[in-house]
């Protein structure tokens, strides 16, 4: 009898924390529309979330979806993502977070929020590419998709252009594409 309690009492446990998302306990900060210099807005949506402790949370959507979340540690480095209507979890687990966390460490580069003197991320800076709350300067890739990647350099860029292409019917175009 006590080792079926026991058992209970785990599965009731991890199942409960199984079903709180980090990013649920994030607190809303900002939003904006990212646009492209010189092309104008791209329909993606970002918001910057700010968690205790240093860490903050980037959210990309389109006007109908949430494309992925990407939770960061204090110092600036990505650790945890989820999926969405457009990138299924599997994906983002599987493709987005361990291309982001490679190409990131090889260059020596960072996502990281910086705060103003009230705490709120005012910016993120990523491999000296930044995105600004009011001002943007973005790159993006060249299908609907994987608009996602304008966060990033083009290294990360041509991955993630690659598994959105495999998942949307259009490889072949991704490789001609990625030649330019």
């Amino acid at each position: 009898m006590k080792k079926i309690a026991f058992f209970s009492l785990t599965i009731c446990a991890c199942t409960a924390a199984a079903q709180i998302s980090p990013f649920a306990r994030t607190s809303y900060v900002q939003r904006g529309t990212l646009s492209e210099r010189g092309r104008g807005e791209l329909g993606i949506t970002a918001m910057v979330f700010a968690k205790p402790g240093g860490e903050a949370a980037l959210q990309l959507e389109t006007s109908n979806a949430v494309m992925a979340k990407i939770l960061l540690d204090e110092n600036g480095n990505p650790k945890l993502a989820e999926g969405g209507p457009l990138f299924s979890e599997r994906t983002v687990k599987k493709y987005v977070l361990p291309a982001f966390r490679a190409i990131l460490m090889e260059r020596g580069s960072y996502l990281k929020a910086e705060l103003d003197a009230d705490g709120r991320p005012v910016k993120l800076v990523c491999d000296g590419f930044e995105i600004r709350f009011g001002n943007y300067a973005m790159k993006a890739g060249p299908f609907p998709i994987p608009e996602f990647t304008a966060i990033c350099a083009d290294e990360f860029s041509l991955v993630l252009r690659t598994v959105s292409a495999k998942r949307t019917g259009f490889a072949d175009k991704a490789k001609d594409r990625s030649k330019d």
